[in-house]
């Protein structure tokens, strides 16, 4: 019985100083990962400003297009709507032709 446990004496040594470079290896690799984490927080908050940023202009865009539109919109139906009242009345219509207004 004595033989067992002087056997596994250098067993237990082996691993528990494997045990301990495991320790080590894992108080490094959690400082690594810490450090990794961090960059990759500062870089989402970047990302995140710049995405802010861009639906800012975006929405800027999207009303700006939206005005032009319905300005243009605007001055054509008022275009047409001179052009009918002038060529229908009668004699708004005889000043059009003479002096071209449209």
């Amino acid at each position: 019985m004595r033989r067992i446990p002087l056997i596994l004496l250098p067993l237990i040594l082996t691993l528990t100083s494997c045990d301990q470079k495991a320790r080590d290896f894992a108080k490094s690799a959690k400082a690594l990962l810490d450090e990794y984490a961090s960059r990759i927080d500062g870089q989402i908050q970047i990302e995140s400003q710049y995405y802010q940023r861009d639906a800012v202009l975006e929405a800027k865009h999207r009303h700006e297009n939206l005005l032009n539109s319905a300005t243009a919109d605007r001055s054509e139906r008022f275009s047409e709507a001179l052009k009918v009242i002038f060529f229908q009345h009668p004699k708004l219509s005889v000043l059009t032709q003479k002096y071209g207004v449209f």
